[in-house]
């Protein structure tokens, strides 16, 4: 009965004799352990393959349940932000206090959740031009000294990569203002450290300004309108 079961067993990795019979006690004692090795192995791997195949599924499950997590406390945190906000700047982000919870989840439908505007991303949406103010008052008698280097910023700001636009005012009780726009914050980083705009920077200080004020400001909302030309229609 023995040899009968073994030599049914397909596990053997070597050769196999015709019949049972055909062995000598010593070659079947040989083979019958070389079988029995084998069938052990593949009982081992079988085992392997399962706990494996269980740890994959658990570690899948766990990964999925962090990502559940992360997400509804990021939801749970952007809805506070949101609540925190007056009526008015909701308005200004084009959100209503209602609808707060059901801008905060993942639309149905999506497989990604859809950007919300609060005070803390803003600056990461798309539209993330970095506007600079300059607010400044020049001391008496600078300004034939000072329009030359002005002149030299406006050129050199002109070269850096990401620069918009930039434009100058001056007010009635003497006070200067300078609009920079750049399409990213490491633009005007760039723009600021500089060694010409920082040596500049420092001889105004020294010598032309009497007092200044830098306001840095992301914008979270562009509009603009032009009016339409108007034909003149034939009387």
């Amino acid at each position: 009965m023995e040899a009968r079961i073994l030599f049914a067993h397909r596990s053997d990795p070597g050769p196999r004799p015709a019949h049972p019979g055909a062995l000598s006690p010593v070659e079947w004692t040989a083979w019958k352990a070389r079988v029995i090795r084998h069938a052990h192995a593949e009982q081992v791997a079988a085992i392997h393959d399962a706990f494996a195949g269980w740890a994959t599924v658990m570690i899948r499950a766990g990964r999925r349940k962090t990502r559940i997590w992360h997400r509804r406390c990021g939801e749970r945190r952007a809805a506070a932000e949101l609540r925190a906000l007056s009526d008015r700047e909701l308005r200004d982000i084009a959100v209503c206090r209602s609808e707060i919870d059901a801008r905060v989840r993942m639309r149905p439908g999506r497989h990604r959740q859809q950007p919300i505007s609060t005070p803390n991303n803003m600056a990461k949406q798309e539209l993330s031009m970095i506007v600079t103010l300059f607010r400044s008052r020049l001391n008496p008698n600078v300004l034939d000294d000072y329009a030359p280097m002005a002149k030299r910023m406006s050129e050199l700001a002109r070269t850096i990569p990401g620069y918009i636009s930039h434009k100058g005012f001056v007010a009635e009780d003497g006070e200067r203002v300078t609009i920079v726009e750049f399409e990213t914050e490491s633009a005007l980083r760039e723009w600021s450290l500089h060694a010409e705009h920082a040596e500049a920077k420092r001889r105004g200080i020294g010598s032309f300004f009497s007092s200044y004020r830098v306001q840095i400001c992301n914008v979270i909302r562009d509009r603009a309108w032009t009016a339409a030309s108007k034909r003149d229609t034939p009387r």
